[in-house]
């Protein structure tokens, strides 16, 4: 697992590694850099990584970030840390984690 403080840091993390990084959990809302924003960089560079998103706000609240009321692979704060392992295993297609 990779772990960083922001969307730079994680922009970082993710250039310097040289190996494959199947998912990106990002919440939406960070410093230096949105979710949103570090998500399309690292998908350019990185075109079959997995996203999923979080937020303590609503999906009705964020859609509109992602031009539409829909929210790809969102999960809502505050979650559980198996609610957390279901969602990646459900970006990841795994459905074998619930």
């Amino acid at each position: 697992m990779l772990e960083a403080g922001d969307g730079v840091e994680a922009l970082d993390v993710s250039r310097d590694f040289q190996g494959e990084i199947h998912a990106l959990v990002s919440d939406i809302v960070m410093p230096r850099m949105s979710g949103i924003q570090l998500a399309a960089q690292i998908i350019r560079e990185r075109p079959n990584i997995r996203v999923l998103f979080m937020s303590g706000y609503t999906e009705e609240e964020i859609g509109p970030l992602f031009g539409s009321n829909v929210v790809p692979e969102f999960l809502p704060k505050p979650f559980t840390a198996a609610r957390l392992v279901t969602a990646v295993a459900a970006v990841l297609g795994n459905s074998r984690a619930q």
